[in-house]
């Protein structure tokens, strides 16, 4: 990224940031803030891990770092960025989720359920910063080919080595997908959508004025299943919440 700064003259700063550590989480914000000369117009949550695999080959340790990285290292963003768009009265915040933070893809390890957590999560807290003038936007990509797919060979092949393969017998082709030499990297795949059109989603919301942009952005040439389980959950929630407190 440094480098496509440099060759393209932008102001693009680059700074050290662990999503697991809260002190890196704290002093990156702290120095993006200084830069920026104030609080920051938009957070994009993106980090995010996928240890595909049958739930039961998913051991304490997989399912604590999928958690730790997709759920609560967004929390840790958005809880250190929030001040100071609270103090500003306006900010975005983007989590970036998933297809199947709506739908399940069998022998996906734990990643639906932290999309699934994603999802509630900043749902909840976009009905929360209404009135501080703060907007939130879930995207919903499918399936790109983007680094996701490396990681997710070399972890799901740690996790065979380390306790899945006793239970190749029970899932011989999903526990036998996971194998460190089988494992797919996934990284390109022939007539790929391109992984650039999440970003772009990302910018046309960050270009919305505030309080007309959409909590719900899929993002994917291909299907979407999500779209009508969105339309659903939406009208289900604001029937349920009616002329509440925390209504419309």
């Amino acid at each position: 990224m440094r480098k496509v700064a440099k060759r393209d003259g932008l102001d693009l700063h680059v700074l050290e940031l662990d999503v697991l550590s809260d002190e890196q989480v704290a002093n990156a914000l702290a120095q993006a803030e200084k830069i920026a000369g104030g609080p920051l117009d938009v957070l994009v949550n993106n980090a995010g891990i996928n240890i595909h695999g049958p739930v039961e080959a998913q051991d304490i340790e997989a399912t604590q770092l999928s958690f730790d990285t997709n759920v609560y290292g967004y929390l840790r963003l958005f809880r250190a960025a929030l001040p100071g768009m609270r103090s500003r009265k306006s900010g975005l915040i983007v989590n970036v989720s998933s297809q199947v933070g709506r739908v399940m893809s069998p022998n996906g390890g734990i990643y639906s359920a932290t999309k699934f957590a994603v999802e509630s999560m900043c749902e909840q807290l976009a009905y929360e910063l209404v009135t501080h003038g703060i907007d939130v936007a879930i995207i919903q990509p499918g399936g790109f080919p983007t680094g996701i797919g490396k990681s997710r060979a070399t972890l799901a092949g740690a996790l065979y080595e380390r306790s899945a393969k006793d239970l190749e017998q029970a899932y011989p082709k999903a526990v036998g997908g996971m194998k460190p030499a089988d494992a797919p990297s996934a990284t390109t795949w022939p007539n790929a959508p391109d992984p650039m059109d999440v970003p772009r989603a990302i910018a046309e919301i960050i270009a919305m004025p505030a309080g007309t942009r959409p909590l719900r952005k899929a993002v994917h040439p291909g299907n979407k299943p999500q779209l009508e389980i969105n339309r659903v959950s939406r009208e289900a929630q604001l029937a349920w919440l009616g002329d509440s407190p925390v209504g419309p």
